[in-house]
């Protein structure tokens, strides 16, 4: 005797009615109100990438300020000590300028790329509902 299998719920929820998270359906969601939604979820995530390399660099130069501290502290007054110090902490801290500057530069270029994506969709979009408005009128 074959064994009966289960039949599975339906899972959609009926045109107009709320999802138990209480959040309207994509269906009859507007499609600019989508777009402004993946927009800000979008500005988000870059805001708190940014915050992290941010606090990141901040800590790497308070680890290097304090590296510079310790060593003057440590090395006597003999000025070839000293130099040879700031020479190699101030390479260190030129090359931190340096990838704090790339980051920042791929920040800038996500955020553009964000910017083209969402007027080309935005465009898109108009276009869409100019020709379901056209179609309706005729």
């Amino acid at each position: 005797m074959p064994a009966r299998t289960q039949k599975h719920k339906s899972t959609k929820t009926r045109r107009g009615a709320s999802t138990p998270d209480g959040q309207e359906p994509v269906m009859n969601m507007l499609p600019n109100t989508l777009l402004m939604n993946a927009t800000s979820t979008l500005e988000k995530r870059a805001k708190k990438k940014q915050q992290q390399l941010q606090n990141r660099f901040k800590a790497q130069m308070k680890s290097v300020v304090k590296g510079i501290e310790e060593r003057l502290k440590a090395s006597s007054t003999n000025e070839t000590s000293i130099s040879g110090v700031r020479r190699r902490h101030l390479l260190v801290l030129a090359g931190l300028a340096r990838d704090r500057a790339q980051i920042e530069q791929q920040i800038v270029r996500r955020l553009q790329t964000l910017t083209e994506a969402y007027e080309t969709t935005s465009k898109a979009l108009a276009w869409t509902l100019n020709a379901k408005v056209v179609g309706l009128q005729q």
